[in-house]
């Protein structure tokens, strides 16, 4: 579940944030300002530091979760067809991506742990960060 909400948050939560952010731009609640600020440059912090095929992996590991078949990146699909792109990418290249993935980082044990050890300090800041703006709104 944490790579479904991981991908979630940056698939949909950052447009998400973005909107919002521009819409609170000049509004009056300073500390609502404050909060989506934080959070809007934490996940562009997060997302500065994985490349986009680590991204990719995240996504095709949020589809394993969510699907029971990945068909999506095999070249022969149920229908017969052959499929050689996904997303504008070449599935061979996928492929290749995803086992160097695998490959730099000992399995997806090895890929779960890097993943953690990267984005833990910067997650663990952002709720601490979040967390204080929301208590010093409470004690006004």
């Amino acid at each position: 579940m944490y790579y479904v909400s991981l991908n979630q948050l940056m698939k949909e939560g950052v447009p998400y944030v973005e909107n919002v952010t521009r819409l609170l731009k000049n509004g009056e609640n300073k500390h609502l300002k404050e909060w989506f600020n934080t959070l809007q440059n934490s996940l562009y912090k997060i997302k500065e530091l994985l490349p986009e095929n680590e991204w990719e992996y995240i996504e095709y590991k949020r589809h394993n979760v969510c699907h029971i078949f990945q068909n999506q990146y095999e070249q022969i699909q149920d229908s017969g067809n052959i499929k050689s792109n996904r997303n504008n990418k070449k599935i061979t290249e996928i492929d290749k991506n995803f086992q160097s993935i695998l490959l730099k980082y000992k399995l997806d044990d090895g890929f779960d742990k890097h993943i953690t050890t990267t984005l833990y300090p910067i997650l663990n800041d952002l709720y601490n960060e979040l967390k204080r703006i929301h208590d010093e709104e409470q004690n006004m």
